[in-house]
């Protein structure tokens, strides 16, 4: 049964029953909610416009008057991208349009993660990076990140008794071309890294150091996925990542909050300058010397991801030894029966 709520003269239709907390905060986010669905009409049910303008206001603290204002549109904004993305993937599977075999998600997730990760039906989107095949060999990187995808995948899996990294998990050869599915790799960073913020800067290291092509590129786009699915929920990594629009903007956050530069320096204020100037032109449209600073500083990183891996690695032996006693208990029970 559709049931169509008349508030003034603003009309929505939804196809869940509305509880009487809903219908409250309907009422009560009126003008809010209408301001969220005038920027995007039709697109959102009544719950999800409810659930929004609540986010909005209790977790990123946003007045009334400031979202009217418009000091919220750019989390409207990126709102408003989740559904439309999870609206196409919706209609590319309508269309059974299958671009290669996407591995399916490899474990259940836990309610908490699922609860935060409001915009889950991204990981099945068709939504993939291709780069042509060029023999290369791979940037060095420590074992965290067998470690990290072994947290990412069920355990017993092929991906985990073979301790692929989250990138190799979410690779595949089509051709002449090596794929990798971005929203799974943003994905299983979150489910490795939702309830932990400090290893969250390690997993975006170690995901980025693992891609052998179109680095850059490839790493803005799971940096997106990452940020609609950040944003869009109550996930405590909305302070790290919020402000950042890519992958160089949050290192350069990552460099001072780590020590590596003085936000007064000249050094840092370079660096800034020209991550503005990859902002608006992409990497293609910067000028020699600002690309070989930039090459310095993703060195840096290179740097700052071993020390963060030596900082980190107890931390991950300890939840993978968690999971696997975990495991261990549940299927005693199991046999138990």
């Amino acid at each position: 049964m559709v049931i169509v709520i008349i508030v003034g003269d603003y009309i929505m239709t939804n196809k869940k029953p509305l509880t009487d907390e809903m219908v409250w905060d309907l009422i009560s986010n009126y003008d809010v909610i209408k301001y969220i669905q005038k920027r995007s009409p039709y697109l959102f049910t009544t719950d999800k416009l409810i659930r929004y303008a609540n986010n909005l206001k209790n977790v990123r603290k946003f007045t009334d008057e400031e979202i009217l204002n418009g000091k919220a549109n750019f989390d409207i904004d990126i709102i408003i991208k989740a559904e439309e993305a999870a609206s196409r993937a919706i209609q590319e599977r309508e269309k059974e349009q299958v671009y290669l075999p996407i591995k399916p998600k490899k474990e259940k997730v836990s309610p908490l993660f699922l609860k935060r990760l409001l915009l889950g039906t991204l990981a099945g989107a068709t939504i993939i990076s291709c780069a042509t095949f060029i023999s290369k060999s791979k940037e060095t990187n420590l074992d965290v990140s067998e470690y990290i995808g072994m947290l990412a995948s069920k355990e017993g899996s092929d991906d985990y008794l073979n301790k692929r990294n989250i990138i190799a998990q979410n690779t595949y050869n089509r051709d002449n071309y090596v794929v990798y599915n971005l929203p799974n790799i943003a994905l299983d960073i979150l489910k490795v890294a939702s309830d932990d913020p400090d290893i969250f800067d390690l997993c975006i290291l170690s995901a980025y150091f693992n891609m052998d092509y179109n680095r850059l590129k490839n790493m803005d786009e799971v940096f997106n996925h990452l940020r609609i699915n950040v944003i869009a929920s109550a996930s405590p990594l909305q302070e790290n990542i919020s402000e950042c629009s890519n992958f160089l903007e949050y290192a350069l956050k990552i460099s001072v909050a780590r020590g590596l530069f003085e936000e007064n320096s000249s050094e840092y204020q370079k660096i800034y300058n020209i991550v503005q100037k990859y902002k608006l032109n992409g990497y293609d449209g910067l000028e020699e010397d600002d690309k070989k600073i930039i090459l310095a500083f993703i060195n840096k990183m290179k740097k700052l991801l071993e020390d963060l891996g030596i900082e980190q690695l107890p931390n991950l032996q300890e939840r993978l030894a968690n999971e696997n006693l975990d495991a261990s208990n549940i299927d005693s029970k199991e046999r138990g029966k």
